[in-house]
């Protein structure tokens, strides 16, 4: 089975078993899974949004407790 008929790995896992996998199938699949591991570890699921002033209020008051501790 040729990889060009598949747009990604995992799609060609759900026909295939492992042991069917030629040595790159298996190379791009094992690829793909660390890259899309990764992006879901790095990617900050906050960026963009803002916080509500009670929320930033409430951290500074956290941080100035934690500064006159030391």
């Amino acid at each position: 089975m040729q990889m060009s008929q598949y747009k990604s790995p995992l799609i060609l896992t759900t026909f295939m078993q492992v042991k069917d996998l030629t040595v790159e199938e298996l190379k791009l699949l094992i690829q793909e899974t660390v890259t899309e591991t990764l992006q879901s570890l790095l990617i900050d699921p906050d960026q963009g949004k803002e916080l509500k002033k009670e929320v930033q209020q409430q951290l500074l008051e956290s941080l100035g407790d934690m500064v006159s501790l030391h």
